[in-house]
């Protein structure tokens, strides 16, 4: 209960990438998740550090859509915390361009409101 500062260290202390054992789309969900976290605490050297070991050509696979969208709005919310207004436009397009969005028009105007 709350002990979310407790929670992002023991994630950190894992180095998911190094277990051979787990497929990649595994991989790639705790890497969401030990972001998520780090940026719950306000760790936002550490989230970035973390998003740099996810590979952008992995979001290219087409049942790879949910964890691209919630990449791109974890790094959406590093970005404002940030003040990096470019990397926002960036990571919005993203989301913008991805299938899901051109699929359904909805989502796509309100992905251009934010």
């Amino acid at each position: 209960d709350g002990k979310i500062q407790e929670a992002a260290t023991v994630l950190q202390e894992l180095q998911v990438e190094t277990f051979g054992s787990m497929d990649k789309k595994e991989k790639v969900e705790f890497i969401l998740e030990q972001m998520r976290l780090c940026l719950a605490v306000k760790d936002y050297i550490r989230t970035q550090l973390i998003s740099k070991k996810i590979s952008s050509k992995f979001f290219q696979e087409s049942e790879t859509e949910t964890l691209k969208l919630k990449f791109y709005r974890l790094m959406i919310e590093l970005d404002v915390a940030e003040k990096n207004y470019l990397s926002v436009s960036k990571d919005l397009n993203e989301i913008y361009r991805s299938k899901c969005m051109e699929e359904d028009e909805e989502n796509r105007i309100k992905t251009l409101k934010e």
